[in-house]
């Protein structure tokens, strides 16, 4: 079409090409208004998809290389006088935040904000999409006109982000939006396509849809100068905090932290030493002579002394890095036994070992104190028991046949012991209550001082056992007379002289209702070695249930055997009613440890004293012999013939 075509196209066309508003120069259009847009170096790689994202929203930009660290702010606005560029946009990366600054150059004014929630058109899926170069409508919640500062913002925002009228490089129509939200210090930028919700309602203004395309971010305002890139601080956020001072707080609350946790672990250690002083209860004169007191005594004396030095010298606080920290916590979270619920949960709950929740497991998948009995269900038993009494073993009132008397075998370091002590004295606790409540005619004499007779719990290892509080710990082997001549003059000392009295009984001796072993050999590696020298172990625990145990008594004891087949389970089952082998769930799964579990005692005599099975003749002594021969044998000696054909 040529010149003189378009002329003579009648004036009242108003689609006329001579007539089109973007082909007539604008007089008020200035030259200059033309956006810089760019980064420093070191930009990270989601920084510079946001950058080339809002290049593609602003027509009217202008391009940069990237700007050195190095060179001061002020010369930004010499760039800008050279580019003749008005506005500035420019994305600051450091090296735990990204900082964007928009600016009017020369003369101001400059927002200072950190960016965060960057979701570029890359790394995000939107459905929408507009057209090149076409004019963004600029909208604003209704925050930015009541907030003096966000007045000012929203001012800038829309001469650096508007495209001008009548710019050479855009389109005569709106087809997408800019919206900017302000919520919780925070500045939301969202970017959304405008089109019909059909095909019918293209001019209806009232008909459009919005479609989010991208991309979107937030602004943390920093603060606001009246220059460009300098001046005077028009406002500045009180609740902006670097990560200088961040990490600063972080880390010395961390510091507070660990010197709190310090102070209460060496309170709660001196606490304990504390308890080291008059832990032990009453142990008789042939047990314990002045000498081992006096020796124990002096031990308690120096440990709590060291104690207060220690707790002394450790509250003063050491300053350490973060990563310090973090190799002393992943270190100390990454073992076997930290990483272990039952250990962390013994530690918790005071225990000395894991391996006091395997017993109470024992206990409670065997009925063995459990269901536990309050002081009300304590009444209603004694109320309904026959007294009766049988025998010179039974010095106390078998009808009620509670657990009182409890030998813990091999007991270090005495998890068992006390887990057993609290079960013990709160049953004991609560049948006293509940006799302390009936009148004394009501019931039985020989129930009366049974229920007030003071359990008697006995500890005995090779090891020295740490003082436990309600409990006698013994030093000394399970096979020897003598440890067991203590353990019986700790039970008559403590059993009521009334029932001894009306039982008429000159031998009268009393036994425990409970002996547990959880003791095991040093293990070398092959199991069958392993699981027949602790079946030994076994046989010399029952040698002290034949002494000691009660009739109906109970008996639990660690075997590495897991069948009811194997020789060590035949041969505790001839003196017990039921005889089971169980695995608790404490028990690691990695472990071939198992538990054997001994209900009922029958004693089919008794055995005055503890003989050792390499140098005893068992002929000379017929009536033992007849039952306690098949035990201190090795039975058919199977598990040794395993053992001699790993050695061959």
């Amino acid at each position: 079409m040529s010149k003189t075509d378009v002329e003579d196209v009648p004036n009242d066309d108003p689609y006329a090409l001579k007539n089109a508003p973007y082909l007539k120069p604008s007089k008020d259009y200035k030259y200059k208004e033309k956006v810089l847009v760019f980064a420093n170096r070191g930009i990270t790689n989601l920084g510079r998809q946001l950058l080339n994202d809002l290049k593609s929203l602003l027509p009217h930009h202008k391009a940069e290389s990237k700007w050195e660290k190095r060179v001061s702010y002020a010369e930004i606005n010499e760039i800008c006088e050279i580019s003749s560029c008005s506005s500035v946009v420019f994305i600051e990366s450091k090296k735990n935040e990204m900082i964007l600054w928009v600016a009017k150059s020369p003369y101001g004014p400059t927002l200072k904000a950190r960016i965060t929630n960057i979701h570029t058109l890359k790394d995000s899926t939107f459905f929408g999409n507009c057209l090149a170069r076409s004019r963004p409508l600029l909208t604003f919640d209704k925050s930015f006109s009541e907030l003096p500062h966000l007045k000012l913002i929203q001012t800038l925002f829309t001469q650096v982000f508007g495209t001008p009228n009548n710019h050479p490089k855009s389109m005569p129509f709106h087809d997408h939006c800019l919206s900017f939200f302000y919520l919780d210090n925070h500045i939301y930028m969202r970017h959304y396509q405008i089109s019909p919700e059909n095909e019918f309602s293209i001019n209806n203004p009232d008909r459009q849809m919005l479609t989010e395309i991208g991309p979107q971010f937030a602004l943390e305002v920093i603060l606001l100068l009246n220059g460009s890139f300098n001046g005077i601080t028009l406002w500045r956020n009180p609740n902006y905090l670097s990560p200088i001072v961040v990490s600063s707080t972080a880390l010395n609350t961390l510091h507070k932290q660990m010197r709190k946790y310090k102070m209460n672990a060496e309170a709660e250690r001196y606490k304990k030493r504390q308890k080291f002083k008059d832990v032990s209860p009453h142990v008789p004169a042939q047990v314990v002579s002045d000498e081992t007191r006096r020796k124990g005594r002096e031990r308690r004396s120096s440990i709590q002394r060291k104690c207060l030095c220690s707790s002394i010298n450790r509250l003063t606080f050491v300053p350490f890095t973060l990563y310090t920290f973090y190799l002393l916590y992943s270190m100390a979270h990454t073992t076997k036994e930290n990483r272990d619920v039952y250990y962390r949960k013994a530690k918790e709950d005071g225990y000395r070992a894991r391996s006091a929740y395997k017993l109470l497991q024992i206990f409670k998948a065997h009925g063995i104190f459990y269901p536990l009995v309050d002081s009300n269900e304590a009444k209603a038993i004694i109320l309904n028991h026959k007294c009766v009494f049988q025998g010179s073993r039974s010095v106390q009132c078998t009808s009620i046949g509670r657990i009182r008397n409890v030998i813990d075998l091999c007991a270090a370091p005495g998890s068992w012991s006390q887990l057993v002590r609290n079960l013990v004295n709160y049953d004991y606790l609560s049948f006293k209550t509940a006799v302390d409540s009936l009148d004394s005619g009501s019931i039985c004499s020989r129930v009366r001082d049974y229920c007030n007779t003071k359990p008697v719990i006995v500890s005995i290892d090779l090891q020295e056992i740490a003082p436990i509080n309600g409990v006698y710990t013994l030093k000394g082997d399970i096979t020897d007379k003598k440890v067991l001549d203590q353990v019986r003059d700790l039970f008559v000392d403590n059993i009521s002289k009334n029932i001894a009295k009306v039982s008429k009984d000159s031998n009268i001796e009393a036994g425990a209702q409970l002996i547990t072993c959880d003791g095991a050999p040093d293990i070398s590696g092959l199991h069958e070695t392993d699981a027949f020298v602790q079946s030994a172990l076994i046989r010399a625990s029952l040698c002290v249930c034949c002494s000691i145990l009660d009739a109906n008594g109970t008996f639990v004891c660690k075997t590495f055997f897991n069948s009811t087949e194997s020789p060590i389970f035949r041969q505790v089952s001839i003196f017990f009613d039921e005889c089971t082998i169980f695995k608790p769930s404490a028990s690691r799964m990695s472990s071939s440890e198992h538990f054997i579990v001994a209900k009922g005692f029958k004693p089919l005599g008794k055995l005055r004293a503890i003989k050792d099975p390499e140098t005893s003749n068992f002929q000379e002594n017929i009536p033992e012999s007849l039952f306690l021969g098949p035990l201190m044998q090795c039975g058919d000696l199977s598990g040794y013939d395993k053992v001699i054909k790993l050695l061959e």
